[in-house]
Order: structure tokens, then C-alpha cells, then sequence
């Protein structure tokens, strides 16, 4: 009886011959029963049926092959049923059956016993005629002919013996000499191999000459004979000899070490190859070994110290300019590899030496991590220390070319980012707060006659501004450094927002009241304070008093000639450092930030998944019938106002803003950060960000759209990107009537790049199921654009002429570099020829569009980008990125409004993003496409795990973004909790989160304080007992949250958010003396703390 089936049960006294049909669970005795439901008939049984169960072919994804029948089956059946006494019951069959079968549509495959034996997927008893074959991941019943034999599918559908042989210790038979294969015939056996001993070598195991060759006298059973066989004819090879692993040396990454190797010892100067060969030690683990991420600690200091090695080699040779790279991929080995004392001599010798980024990235994480030698004051003198030295360098290339320069102002931008994180982590918000506004008045408020002033000078202009107290960007009111002249002071400037209420009422516990009120203090004190307010106020906290002295040294000057090129930068990182996604994104600095741990926004969308209404409990069934997610806490993808102004069914790219009111999102205050956006749009001509602006705005409060968007439209009345905003944003909220109507009278202005308001338009009478409009649409944005007539109708010749158009437009623009224009144009052709084609079939609908013409279309740009731009800078790849972002939003359309093909989806989504693995929007995608191609197959694999492992999470590709997104996708697949811990883990595993990633630590712990599913349980619970065995349990889930929250701090040392969850999730499982050492800690570190642990807790107790 299959373990998983178990359909049809044998009576209770069974016949001695029976016949087994094991892989349908079926099992006969005797001439089968009638069943007018389903009946096997042939011609060759002499009229009887060859009965088999109705309820195993009764399911839906079984096949019953009938190939050829055999001429004796008949015969077989009648002696079968002579054999058995009158009134045997030939078997009982179970009429409910197991429900799991016909929703996964096959068995349990993991409690069937794996079959290795000749003659498996015989029927017994059937003289090999009835078999079960494996057909791709179902078992399908058939009936084979005579002259088929089992050793004509010997070696085929063996998936399980071939995966054990390549992760088995490879093994190699010595093939015999003809001298040697001389058959004793009073052997039980023949052995191919005439026994011979072994001889150890170091670690392997060579073969002895023929000569040397004799009995094994070390067996255990005594004297060996010389005819037995021995496990010394078999040839073992360890992992180092690489010539007998055939299967070992085929794979690419061994191939091309042994390449580099070769090349190395006659060109051992060649740093590229040497980096290249480092890289690659990981590839060929993982071919010898099979998987990678479960290695000991043992196995990875064996593989650090390997590469370590390999870069002393290529140090010792290479050149001075290529001597930096090396030095870093030295050092970040070293790490793993040295003890503290030889590791602090060796960074105090690089320091000294050379002076690189990504060293002093290196250095600081080490010391960011070090919980045992933390300090914020040496801290924060690391990076005050570096911001000076950079800008002594740019001091002393003032005159050099531009680039330089550039390096190393973008350089000062990522260094004050990470400085101001540091100190927001810490606690002093304020102070992170009025640095970023310091930047921001010296970089868009300049005033015109500084542009060319000397820095000291500037800075001395700069100190008497700030310490003025004059309005400063963001809070209301204020102008800007350019208006101080003929600006007064403020009179009773109120900074302080509203309290929010708690969170909880005010509870007897000394240590929660606490938390709770280092919390309040933390929300309510996000913002400096001035001299006049502290002076009418005495109940502000001094600390929040930032005078121009306490942020001097962390603030730099950008001079005139690189302002205009800095400035998207400037903005793009100042919301990184509140929270937000960047609005530009288009240079290679602002991405080499998003991958920055220590940089990494709050998830608070994530911790409302994971800890509470989320997926977790969710059915197989209706996890395939949900929407992608389209909102996801640190998602990474290119920006445009279709993400900008989301509607119902499309991604969300800023966060929620109603949701983020309690949340970590939002770093700093929200209200000044959208005051700060409004000043600079509105005041000092930041015309690039005023669509992110709007955007924000109507994420706040809907209603205010119109205004809005007035505003803005009165401010840049030629922008056409805010009518296409506008139109978006009424949309969005529900008013498609209005957008359509504000998009259309702006198609009558009088401006250049009216096109895209034209696809804006389509997309909008698509939604609402006009195609026919749609279409028409496209075709007047074309005729517009040339100065023709616009047709009224979507007539075969507007639209073969609109295709020509926008196809030669498309190609004249990649010729011409213009990559940008060209995506823009490719997606209003791929959109074009999905309206204009009509698929014949017979499951589709009249509105419906053909998706082949469409790959067609997306294949051909695709292939098109990539001949233009082989290496594309990274304005091209987000120009390419959005392109498959609209190629990603058609399809979606096309499968969520009519029948499709999940695997044709799915192979699409996967051409896309195995392009780009680190844009978690064609990832989520290939997620949804993913889960409803596996509700019809729910044992395939997934194409999300392949490209995850095989591209996402190599070093190259590997960032926060993808792991969270690993982590979302765990957990919206899978019903179990362990999902989710298993993706946790795997990320903290990796280089990229295993320290600084304080937010994704932060969810882990609460994650791990919710669900009590990871403990341990006791199998057995003796009679009696039962309080003392919950006790227990509770004690080992305590434990465990208890460590998840210790190796969070020691991650991330430093971040006071972190710490203060032993006071709030943890507080039940927390013992009060390591209450009172995090207190104690935490003063240590030198955090921002507002009132002494130990004093309030003896105060509050003698109160009560």
C-alpha cells in the first residue's frame, strides 16, 4: 500500500499470489470486480476487462499509456482467479481517499521509499508487461510490450540516484589489465577487479603497482583471502585530485581556475586575473561539493586562508595602481582569517600606506561591530577624522580635472551620510538633523556672491547665519541662507510637533516605563531646538541646542562648477538618510549607497507582514490567487511616475504614508522632510524633484491633489512630466474621468515630449477597457509628434503607420545614444502591437491582445540595447530596467484581465530578470508568475530559488535588497514560519547583512519573539507533569529570543533602537540583572539617554 495514497486496502485474509499495483496503491487477488466507472479494455483478453482502480485513474493528473497489450494478460488473469476460493473478497476500496493528492496532484513523494534495485517501476507478478515510469515529477501507468525490457531503461528517470552520485565522494574504478581478468570458477562471484591492498599517501589514495599487489591482511575477520572482494578495488580520489573527477572538471568554474592558474605562473602581474581567480574559489566548492551555505566555520577559515594566499601572491607582483584593489580583498580575508592583535598591526601599516574608500569602509565595519571596544566619541572622531582628510585632498586637486574632483566629493557625500546615520543610531538625532540641514542651506541656498569665495571664508558667512537663529530649510517659514539679509528673527518658533499618545498606558514595571520613556523623549526630540526656545521653555532638553561648532567639522563645500552635477547626489542621499527611496538614482555612487548595510531604511512593512495579518497562515490555494506584493519596506527599482502615482494594481514605491505614522521608516521627522522638499521645489528652482514632491503629497492627503498640482504647474508650466503626474494622481485616487480630461488638454500645449502623455493616456483607457481607444491614442501621439491630422479612429493603416513609426524612431534613437528616448519609444511600440494584435484561440476574449508579436518586440529591443551599449554606465541600465518594468506591467494586465499560459509568464519575467537580479520589482514578478505557474504544478521548482541563488546572491549582485526581498519571498510562499527564519538566517550568513543591517535585525527579533513554532518540543510528556513540561518549553523559547536578541546588539552595537527591544518585545523573557547590564551598556557606548536606568528604576520603586 503507497504511504501517501492508500486508496484500496487488502481484505483481511489475503491469497497467497497477488498482484501489486505499488505505485497507484492499488493491490488485486483475484479477477477484478465490474466498475462501470473506468475499465481498461483490450482486445487480447478475451473479452474480460483489465479492471484497474477508479480511484487512482480517476485523478486528474495520472496518464495510463497503453502501449501494446501483452497476448497472455488474459491468460494470467484466469489462472489468477482459479487459484482463489469462491467468495474471496478481492480487495476493499476506500471511497474518501487522501485529500492531498488531487490538490498537489501527485503522491507524497518524500514518504515513498527511494527504489535503486534493478526492475524498479515493475508491477509484481505482471511479468514486467505492467510498469510505472517516471514522467517529468508525476509517476504515470502504463502497459510496455513484449520485446521492452528493463535494460533498455537502465539509466534512465534515475533523478534520485544521480543526484546522490554527485554528491557522493567521487569514486573511479581502475580499469584491468586482460593478464589480470582470469575468473576463478569456485568463486560465489566474479570480480572485475582483482583485489589488491591500498597504500596512504598524506590524505589520498594511490593506486600500487601490479607488482606490490597481494591479500589484505588487515581485516577484522582474520586473514584475507585473495579471491574476495575488497573495498580496495575501488580507486577513492579526494577533492584535490581533480583529474579522476570527470563530472568535477566539466563544470565552467573549474575549467577557467585551472585557466587563470596556468596563465598566472607566466604572468603573474596580472591583478585581474588573480581577483578573478579569488572569486572563483567559491564556484569551484560549490561544484566539488554540491552546496555551499551550510559550511562549518572550519571550512570557511580553510577558504579564507586559501584566498588569503592567493592575493600575498599577487601583491608580491603587481603594480602600484593595482595595488589598492588587491589590498582590500587582502584585508577583508584577513579579517576572517587573523586574531585582533595581528589584525590591528596590519591595518596600522595599511593606514599609513594607503589611503583608500573602501579600506576605510572595512576598517569602520570592524570597528562598528567591535561591542567589547564600541564608543561613539572615537567613533564619531573616525569619521570627523576622514571627512578632513578629504578634504585636504580635494584642497590640493582644486586644479586637476573634473573627474578627480568629482571622486572625491562623492566620496565626502557617502562618508556624511554614514556619519549622520551613526549618530541618528545613537541617539542624537538633532544633531544628524541640523548637519543635513547645514548641507542643504550651504549647497541650494548659497547665497550668489559666495559662489567663488573662498571656503573659509563661505564657512565664517555660514557660522554667523546658523548661529543667528534665523528660519532654517524645512521649518516653516523659512526662505533660505540667500534671504538672511532682509530676514528678522522668529519670534516663539514652536518646533515641537504634537505628542503622540502612548503606546501603552503607564504600567508598574520600572523597566518598560522606561523604554517607554526614551521612546516618547526619542519621537519628540527629532528636530534642534533654539537659544530663544530653550530661554521661554524650560522644559526642553538642552541637548537639543546645536550650535554651529557641534556639526563644523562634519560639513564640506561643493564650489560652483560641480554644484549642478552634485546636487541630484546631494538630494538622492538626503532621503536615503530619512528613510525614503532616492528620487534620480542615476549614478553609480548614489547605487553603491543602496547597497550600504549601514545605510538600510526601516521595515516596517515587513513586520507588519511577519507580525501580524500577514501570509504566514495563508492556504497553497490562495497565496496563488493573491496580487504580487506591490508594497515592500526596501525594494530597490528604477523610479517613474507609474511607481510614483500607484494606483490598486501596480507597485508602490514610497512608503505608505498613513501606515508609517508609529513605524522606523521615517527616520526623522516626516512633516519637515516633506517642508524641506516643498522649500526646494517651490523656492530654489529644484524642478527635477517635483514630481517626487507631488507624489509625497498626495501619498499624505489625497484631497489636496488639485491644489497641489496647481501650485506646482503654475511654478513649471512647460513640465510636461507633472500633467502626466497630475493625470496619474486623479487616476490613482479614483477619478480616471479627470485624469484622462488634465492629460488631454495638455496634449494641446505647445511642448516638446508630448508622447509620453500620449502612452500615459492609452494606459488610462486601457485600464477602463477601452482598447479600441487606447489604441487610437497611441496613434495621435505619433501624428502629433510629426505635425500631421490626428485620426479619429484607430483605422489598419494609423496603425500599421504607428508601428513604423515608433519601430525606425526606436532604432534612429539607439543609433544616436539616446537611451533614455529610446526605452520610452520601445515601450509605446511593445504597448502599440499588443493593441493591434488579436489572439485566435479559443479561450481568449474579443479585448484580448496576442503576447507572441509582444516577446517578439521586447526580444528584438533587448537584443538591440545590448549591441548599442555592450557596457552600459548605469543611466543605460536604468533606462533598460524601466523599459522591462513596462514590459513587466503589460503582462501583468494581460494575465490578470484574461486566460494566459502561467509558464509562458513565467519564462518571460525570468528573460527579464535574469538580466537585472537585483530589481526586486521583476523579482516580485517572477515571484507571482512563479506561484501560479506552481498551482498547476506544485512540485516543479521554483524559478525564484534558481535565480536567487545562481545570480542574486553572488558577490557582485548580493545587497540588502535582494535578502530582503529572499525574505518576503519566503514568507508569502509558505505557509510555515521556518520559511521565514531560514531566509532570515541565510541573510545574516551573507557578507552584505552580517552586520550593520540593524532594521532587518530589529524584525528577526521581534520575528523570533512572536513565533514560538522554532523551539524545541518534548516528545513525551509524562502523566502528571504537564505544568513542569510547559514550564520547560516556555524556558526554551525564552532562551532562544532571548539569544537572537544578543547576537542582534552584537551585530549592531550602538543602535539604541535595537537595544531598547530587550526593554519592550523582550522584556517578559528578559532577566532583570541583564535588564540592568544593557542599562549599564548602554552607557558605556556612550548613547543618547535621558535618564539613568538605575536611578529611575529606585525611583519609580519608592513612588510605588
Amino acid at each position: 500500500m503507497h504511504p501517501a495514497i492508500g486508496n484500496t486496502f487488502p481484505s483481511q485474509s489475503p491469497p497467497p499470489l497477488r498482484l501489486q499495483l505499488t505505485a497507484m496503491g492499488v493491490t488485486k487477488h483475484d479477477k477484478p470486480p465490474k466498475d462501470d466507472a473506468l475499465l481498461a479494455k483490450h482486445p487480447d483478453t478475451d473479452g474480460k476487462d483489465l479492471n484497474l482502480s477508479s480511484r487512482v485513474l480517476s485523478n486528474a493528473n495520472s496518464k495510463v499509456s497503453v502501449r501494446s497489450a501483452p497476448p497472455d494478460t488474459g491468460t494470467f488473469m484466469n489462472k489468477l482467479s482459479n487459484t482463489l476460493p469462491d467468495g474471496t473478497v478481492l480487495f476493499v476500496q476506500d471511497l474518501k481517499g487522501d485529500p492531498l493528492v488531487s490538490r498537489y496532484g501527485d503522491i507524497d513523494r518524500s514518504k515513498v521509499p527511494p527504489y535503486r534495485r534493478a526492475g524498479r517501476g515493475q508491477i509484481l507478478g505482471s511479468n514486467g508487461h505492467l510498469a510505472v515510469y517516471q514522467d517529468g515529477s508525476r509517476e504515470a501507468f502504463s502497459i510496455r510490450l513484449d520485446q521492452v525490457r528493463d535494460s533498455a531503461r537502465r539509466g534512465r528517470d534515475r533523478p534520485l540516484s544521480n543526484i546522490a552520485y554527485l554528491k557522493s565522494k567521487p569514486v573511479r574504478v581502475r580499469p584491468a589489465s586482460d593478464s589480470e581478468l582470469v575468473f576463478d570458477p569456485s568463486q560465489d562471484f566474479i570480480s572485475l577487479n582483482p583485489a589488491r591492498k591500498r597504500k596512504r599517501t598524506g590524505h589520498e589514495y594511490e593506486n600500487l603497482p601490479s607488482g606490490d599487489e597481494g591479500p589484505n591482511y588487515r581485516s577484522i575477520e582474520g586473514k584475507a583471502k585473495e579471491h574476495e572482494f575488497s573495498d580496495s578495488d575501488l580507486n577513492y580520489t579526494s577533492s584535490s585530485s581533480s583529474a579522476s573527477q570527470h563530472f568535477v572538471d566539466d563544470e565552467p568554474a573549474v575549467q577557467r581556475n585551472k585557466e587563470l592558474k596556468r596563465h598566472l605562473d607566466q604572468h603573474p602581474e596580472d591583478s585581474d586575473a588573480w581577483l578573478e581567480r579569488v572569486a572563483l574559489q567559491d564556484d569551484v566548492l560549490r561544484a566539488a561539493k554540491g552546496d555551499v551555505s551550510d559550511l562549518t566555520d572550519a571550512e570557511k577559515r580553510s577558504q579564507a586562508e586559501i584566498r588569503l594566499d592567493m592575493l600575498q601572491k599577487a601583491l608580491k607582483h603587481a603594480s602600484l595602481d593595482n595595488k589598492p584593489r588587491l589590498q582590500v580583498a587582502l584585508m577583508s580575508e584577513g579579517v576572517k582569517v587573523w586574531d585582533k592583535k595581528k589584525l590591528d598591526k596590519k591595518w596600522k601599516d595599511v593606514q599609513n600606506k594607503d589611503d583608500n574608500l573602501s579600506l576605510f569602509w572595512l576598517y569602520l565595519e570592524t570597528q562598528l561591530t567591535n561591542s567589547e571596544e564600541f564608543a561613539y566619541d572615537n567613533l564619531k572622531g573616525i569619521f570627523v577624522s576622514r571627512i578632513q582628510t578629504l578634504k585636504d585632498q580635494v584642497t590640493r586637486l582644486r586644479e586637476n580635472t573634473e573627474s578627480n574632483a568629482l571622486q572625491y566629493y562623492e566620496q565626502l557625500l557617502w562618508v556624511f551620510l554614514r556619519a549622520t546615520r551613526f549618530i541618528l543610531d545613537s541617539g542624537y538625532t538633532e544633531v544628524a538633523v541640523a548637519a543635513w540641514q547645514a548641507l542643504l542651506e550651504m549647497h541650494f541656498c548659497r547665497p550668489a556672491g559666495l559662489d567663488d569665495v573662498d571656503t573659509l571664508a563661505a564657512g565664517n558667512r555660514f557660522n554667523k547665519f546658523w548661529d543667528s537663529e534665523i528660519l532654517r530649510v524645512g521649518e516653516t517659514g523659512a526662505e533660505g541662507w540667500n534671504q538672511s539679509s532682509r530676514l528678522r528673527l522668529p519670534q516663539n518658533v514652536q518646533v515641537d510637533r504634537a505628542k503622540e499618545e502612548p503606546a501603552f498606558p503607564s504600567k508598574t514595571d520600572p523597566y518598560q516605563s522606561w523604554a517607554f520613556e526614551e521612546c516618547q523623549h526619542a519621537k519628540n526630540s527629532k528636530l534642534p531646538i533654539r537659544l530663544t526656545d530653550l530661554r521661554e521653555n524650560q522644559d526642553y532638553d538642552p541637548f537639543r541646542l546645536v550650535l554651529y561648532e557641534d556639526i563644523q567639522r562634519l560639513l564640506f563645500s561643493i564650489p560652483k562648477p560641480y554644484v549642478a552635477t552634485m546636487r541630484p547626489q546631494i538630494l538622492d542621499t538626503f532621503l536615503v538618510f530619512c528613510g525614503l527611496p532616492p528620487a534620480f538614482a542615476n549614478s553609480e555612487n548614489i547605487l553603491a549607497i543602496l547597497k550600504d548595510p549601514f545605510a538600510m531604511a526601516g521595515l516596517s512593512d515587513m513586520e507588519r507582514m511577519l507580525l501580524g495579518e500577514g501570509v504566514l497562515d495563508a492556504e497553497p490555494e490562495e497565496m496563488s490567487r493573491k496580487k504580487p506584493t506591490f508594497i515592500q519596506s526596501g525594494a530597490q527599482y528604477v523610479p517613474s511616475l507609474q511607481v510614483l502615482f500607484y494606483g490598486p494594481n501596480w507597485f508602490q514605491y514610497l512608503p505608505p504614508w498613513q501606515e508609517s505614522a508609529k513605524s522606523t521608516d521615517w527616520a526623522v521627522d516626516r512633516q519637515w522632510v516633506l517642508s524641506v522638499l516643498r522649500q526646494l521645489v517651490t523656492l530654489h528652482q529644484v524642478e527635477g524633484l517635483a514630481e517626487y514632491y507631488f507624489a509625497l503629497e498626495c501619498a499624505k492627503d489625497p484631497s489636496k491633489t488639485k491644489s497641489v498640482a496647481k501650485t506646482l504647474l503654475r511654478k513649471y508650466p512647460s513640465n510636461m512630466g507633472l500633467y502626466g503626474a497630475y493625470g496619474l494622481a486623479e487616476s490613482a485616487r479614483g477619478k480616471p474621468e479627470v485624469g484622462m480630461a488634465v492629460v488631454s488638454s495638455a496634449t494641446n500645449l505647445k511642448a516638446d515630449g508630448k508622447m509620453v502623455l500620449f502612452y500615459i493616456w492609452a494606459w488610462m483607457e486601457l485600464e477602463q477597457g477601452n482598447k479600441s481607444a487606447a489604441t487610437l491614442r497611441l496613434c495621435q501621439g505619433v501624428y502629433a509628434a510629426d505635425g500631421l491630422a490626428q485620426p479619429d479612429a484607430p483605422s489598419p493603416s494609423a496603425v500599421l503607420k504607428t508601428k513604423q513609426v515608433l519601430s525606425s524612431r526606436k532604432d534612429y534613437l539607439l543609433s544616436s545614444g539616446s537611451h533614455s528616448a529610446a526605452a520610452e519609444t520601445a515601450s509605446a511600440l511593445v504597448l502599440t502591437v499588443y493593441l493591434a494584435s488579436t489572439l485566435v484561440d479559443g479561450d481568449s476574449l474579443p479585448t484580448q491582445g496576442d503576447l507572441s508579436p509582444v516577446l517578439k518586440e521586447i526580444a528584438g529591443f533587448n537584443k538591440a540595447f545590448h549591441e548599442r551599449f555592450p557596457n552600459a554606465n548605469v543611466a543605460q541600465s536604468q533606462s533598460h530596467q524601466l523599459f522591462f518594468q513596462e514590459c513587466c506591467r503589460l503582462l501583468y494586465y494581460n494575465a490578470s484581465h484574461f486566460p494566459h499560459r502561467p509558464a509562458d509568464l513565467r519564462d518571460a519575467i525570468v528573460s527579464f530578470a535574469e538580466l537585472y537580479p537585483t530589481n526586486t520589482l521583476l523579482l516580485s514578478m517572477l515571484s507571482w508568475a512563479d506561484s501560479a505557474a506552481a498551482a498547476s504544478n506544485p512540485l516543479r521548482a521554483s524559478s525564484v530559488k534558481n535565480l536567487l541563488e545562481k545570480q542574486s546572491f553572488r558577490p557582485q549582485h548580493d545587497c540588502p535588497a535582494v535578502r530582503v526581498f529572499a525574505i518576503w519571498h519566503a514568507a508569502t510562499t509558505s505557509p510555515s514560519p521556518h520559511a521565514a527564519r531560514a531566509a532570515f538566517e541565510a541573510a545574516f550568513k551573507s557578507d552584505v547583512c552580517a552586520a550593520g543591517t540593524s532594521p532587518l535585525w530589529r524584525t528577526y527579533v521581534r520575528f523570533v519573539a512572536l513565533h514560538s513554532a522554532f523551539q524545541p518540543r518534548k516528545s513525551k510528556k509524562k502523566k502528571g507533569k504537564k505544568s513542569k513540561a510547559r514550564d520547560e518549553e516556555m524556558e526554551l523559547r525564552n532562551e532562544m529570543a532571548r539569544k537572537t536578541f544578543y547576537r542582534a546588539v552584537n551585530a549592531c552595537p550602538g543602535v539604541k533602537s535595537l537595544v531598547i527591544e530587550g526593554f519592550c518585545a523582550l522584556e517578559p523573557q528578559m532577566p532583570r540583572d541583564e535588564l540592568d547590564e544593557l542599562g549599564s551598556q548602554m552607557v558605556r557606548w556612550g548613547l543618547r539617554i535621558r535618564a539613568d536606568l538605575g536611578d529611575f528604576v529606585a525611583g519609580l520603586g519608592k513612588s510605588l
